[in-house]
């Protein structure tokens, strides 16, 4: 496991091959969930006021602004970030995998994913019953660059 000290080279091996997936792989279902209906879920299960309907607003500038309404902006900001991507997790914990993402994934043609996501379907297709919150207890770097799940020989490295 990588510590304060460690740089990403130490991790890379170029006889390895590593994929990017982003959300796109979850917009594969039909009625899926995009960002913004995750995110409005969260909003409504939080009574808190957010407009989630400006375009202009990036999902990252609406976050943080969930953020601060929680408290009705008091209260410490790290604490309501922190139970924001708990709750975002949670809710992305039920999301299944495509069979066309599987297929991938299952090829062995990689080594490791790269994912912005939450959600862990890429560790469900490598093993049907994992579950994301084993291991949340263990002490992690806090660069998420630097985090990442081992099924196998596959690690899946959530960047964000």
């Amino acid at each position: 496991m990588p510590t304060q000290n460690s740089t990403l080279a130490q991790f890379y091996d170029k006889r390895e091959r590593y994929l990017f997936l982003g959300n796109g792989i979850n917009q594969l279902h039909d009625g899926s969930l995009r960002w913004k209906g995750l995110l409005k879920l969260i909003i409504d299960e939080l009574k808190i006021k957010v407009n989630i309907d400006d375009d202009r607003k990036s999902n990252t500038l609406l976050f943080e602004e969930m953020a601060y309404a929680i408290n009705h902006h008091k209260g410490d900001i790290e604490t309501n970030i922190h139970s924001l991507k708990k709750l975002l997790a949670q809710k992305a914990g039920d999301l299944e995998p495509h069979e066309a993402v599987a297929g991938l994934v299952k090829s062995g043609k990689y080594q490791h994913f790269l994912t912005t996501n939450y959600d862990y379907c890429i560790e469900k297709c490598l093993e049907a019953t994992y579950d994301g919150t084993d291991g949340k207890h263990q002490k992690t770097p806090k660069d998420s660059l630097f985090r990442y799940n081992q099924i196998s020989e596959t690690k899946v490295w959530h960047i964000h």
